[in-house]
Parts: C-alpha cells; sequence; structure tokens
C-alpha cells in the first residue's frame, strides 16, 4: 500500500525508531543512479528489495540490506 495506508499518510507503525534513539541512525549504503538529475519518483519494497523508479524510464531493484 502506497505511503502506509489507503490515506497516503506516510506514517508507520513501526517503534524501534523513537524520539530518544532517532539521533543514533547512520546511514549503511548509498544509491546513486549515475544522473546529475537523481529525480526519484516513487519508491517501494517487497520481500527486502527496494524498487526506484527513476525518471524518465528506469526501474531499478536494490537489495535493501546489501544495496546490490
Amino acid at each position: 500500500m502506497y505511503r502506509g495506508n489507503f490515506s497516503g499518510w506516510g506514517y508507520s507503525p513501526h517503534d524501534q525508531v523513537t524520539p530518544a534513539n532517532v539521533k543514533k541512525l547512520v546511514p549503511v549504503w548509498t544509491f546513486s543512479t549515475g544522473s546529475p538529475r537523481d529525480i526519484s519518483l516513487r519508491r517501494s519494497s517487497n520481500n527486502g528489495v527496494m524498487f526506484r523508479h527513476h525518471a524518465p524510464q528506469q526501474v531499478f531493484a536494490i537489495n535493501a540490506k546489501t544495496a546490490t
């Protein structure tokens, strides 16, 4: 479901990230499309694979744990 619910709120009910520990988060990998205009449209994930649609006509499937 896009953005977590039918209303598109973007709210996540997960409780592992809290106001008390959010400052400890650090990026573990980054991904670049190689384009100077890195405009990503919608992102979604399924079974640990993140799908990233990039304008104009590219789709990337990325392993969310390893970035491969």
